[in-house]
């Protein structure tokens, strides 16, 4: 079988944390790796999050040869820390399923939940173990995404009879007229089901669209106990700071 081919995205802006600097050396010089060829990027030049990871989901896209199937792409944003070769496993799942597969990490505040969220409510989850977990959607700060599934989303959510908000359409920035891409991150407005907010959207983040038009194009989501992850703001936050309080 071919060796995996990587190509590591890591999103800079506001500086890149020096425990996330850390762990990509790490990981690209773990003996685990062995089998990888790995293709780096690091990108920090556009503030607009949906358009840079569009930009940069398309240009992998466009760099991979029709034939290939064995090539995965990976967001990793500036202030995530792991363990050596969780990456790699990362990779190697959504390669395996030809989806989409992301680590579980705490959003920065204390007892304030996910950005990604399980399909299954109550499901058990074990920190380090070996499952994937189908998800409803799958935060992009810590993301692996297959050539396939990508494939996938771009022909379905760009067929002319695709539902409105799912469609994927090309696009320039106003910087770089040559440079086009497709919006597969572009966020989306839902409506809001809170009690008091009746007839008002909510503004759902880049991860949710693209994750929705992933669902729309039945390619597999899913959330991988592997990773042992933090999310650096003041604190490291891992999992456990997650946790909402019973009944919140």
């Amino acid at each position: 079988m071919s060796n995996l081919k990587i190509t590591l995205l890591v999103f800079g802006y506001g500086g890149l944390n020096s425990r996330c600097h850390d762990s990509i050396f790490m990981e690209l010089t773990h003996k685990s790796n062995a089998d990888i060829e790995w293709t780096h990027r690091t990108i920090d030049d556009d503030a607009l999050i949906d358009r840079s990871r569009s930009r940069a989901a398309s240009r992998f896209l466009q760099s991979v040869p029709d034939e290939e199937r064995r090539s995965v792409f990976v967001f990793v944003d500036h202030d995530i820390q792991w363990r050596p070769g969780d990456l790699g496993t990362l990779a190697r799942q959504a390669a395996r399923e030809q989806g989409i597969v992301g680590g579980l990490y705490a959003c920065r505040s204390m007892q304030r939940g996910f950005s990604s969220r399980l399909a299954a409510e109550g499901a058990s989850f074990k920190v380090g173990g070996d499952k994937l977990h189908p998800a409803e959607y799958v935060a992009t700060g810590f993301m692996a995404c297959s050539v396939v599934a990508l494939r996938r989303i771009s022909a379905c959510c760009q067929r002319p009879d695709a539902t409105p908000v799912m469609r994927i359409t090309e696009c320039i920035g106003l910087d770089t007229k040559d440079d086009s891409f497709f919006d597969f991150f572009r966020p989306v407005p839902l409506a809001c089901k809170l009690p008091g907010y009746e007839g008002k959207m909510e503004y759902a983040s880049e991860d949710w669209a693209f994750a929705a038009r992933a669902r729309y194009s039945e390619v597999p989501l899913f959330v991988s106990e592997t990773p042992i992850l933090k999310h650096w703001g003041p604190y490291p936050f891992t999992v456990n700071d997650g946790i909402r309080p019973a009944g919140g």
